[in-house]
């Protein structure tokens, strides 16, 4: 028996048996060490600020969903409407006597104020009412605008043929110019990102634009030979997830939320004439531990992507990178609508 049969008919024993693997796989436990830590963490954090506003964020958007619901049951969502009263009432008094405008406070009083006025009386639901009219009985500043609408179906300025032209002329860029991208280039583009779905919309990532050239440096050589670049890009931006967002079953909700956000970033770039490319964050305990404190980040957040950003150097190629075709990626299971038919 060959080396990789016996290999393979090990990995076939050891995937059995999970347990077994992480003990004694080194390498695996050092994978799995840090996403470890970040969820341990987030489970120690979902009593700060940041981890409330994630929950405010998911108990409004599933009354949101409630309210959709067609026909409207006349009561839902008792299991936590109290809850999210608690977590409003505790945000609102947070923000007041402050000048600035908070999305999240408009939205859920928004949101509440309709569910309130749509619901039939139950124990839980009449305490929470009572909570929330109590608390709203001051003028606070808070407008009714955000509440589930019918958004609009007339026909886009935007046509397939547009997109699949962007799709198809998006590439990752390596060579740009020295330039710097300007600060309102990446707002726009955050701008677009923002509204990327994401788990129960709570956004559970974070966008840390480096443009200090020592700092690009440092973070580039935790690559090491791979470093080279990250060098070459006037903007380094790092992508992390925040783990406080999300229960420990859905913890791989920060690599897809941050993904689906990162794809809109990068069109948006690309219709501003600004190139990117994207730049896998490869687990290790060591470089883990030692980026933390080049960018400030919490004992929550991760590293998800890296993006390097920059005008395009337009004499420069990029690689083809043929796409696999339409029937390799895309499957029908089950019979089809029209055989069903027959």
């Amino acid at each position: 028996m060959g080396l990789v049969a016996v290999k393979n008919k090990i990995m076939r024993f050891l995937q059995k048996r999970p347990t077994l693997a992480l003990c004694v796989l080194r390498n695996w436990r050092a994978a799995f060490y840090n996403e470890a830590k970040v969820v341990l963490s987030a489970g120690i954090a979902r009593s700060n600020s940041d981890s409330k506003e994630h929950m405010l964020r998911l108990r409004v958007h599933s009354l949101e969903k409630g309210l959709i619901m067609r026909p409207l049951r006349p009561v839902f969502a008792k299991s936590y409407i109290v809850e999210t009263v608690e977590l409003f009432a505790e945000r609102f008094k947070q923000h007041q006597g402050l000048d600035c405008y908070d999305e999240l406070l408009n939205w859920a009083n928004s949101v509440l104020a309709e569910y309130f006025r749509v619901t039939g009386s139950d124990s839980e639901i009449d305490k929470a009412r009572q909570a929330y009219e109590k608390l709203n009985e001051t003028e606070h500043g808070l407008d009714g605008h955000h509440i589930p609408f019918v958004r609009p179906v007339e026909p886009l300025a935007i046509k397939y043929d547009d997109l699949l032209e962007l799709a198809e002329r998006r590439r990752s860029v390596r060579h740009v110019l020295e330039k710097q991208v300007e600060w309102e280039v990446l707002e726009k583009a955050m701008m677009v990102a923002r509204q990327s779905p994401s788990a129960c919309n709570r956004q559970g990532y974070k966008f840390h634009v480096i443009q200090d050239r020592s700092l690009i440096e440092r973070v580039a050589d935790l690559y090491g030979d791979y470093g080279s670049l990250q060098k070459g890009f006037p903007s380094l931006i790092v992508i992390t997830g925040r783990m406080e967002a999300y229960g420990l079953g859905e913890r791989h909700a920060t690599y897809i939320d941050a993904s689906l956000a990162a794809m809109s970033f990068q069109y948006a770039l690309e219709v501003q004439g600004v190139g990117s490319c994207c730049i896998m964050w490869m687990e290790n305990r060591e470089r883990d531990e030692a980026i933390r404190p080049l960018l400030g980040l919490s004992d929550t957040e991760h590293p998800v992507i890296f993006m390097g950003v920059g005008y395009p150097v337009d004499t420069h190629p990029v690689p083809k990178s043929t796409k696999k075709s339409v029937d390799q990626l895309l499957r029908r299971v089950g019979e089809s609508p029209a055989e069903a038919d027959v």
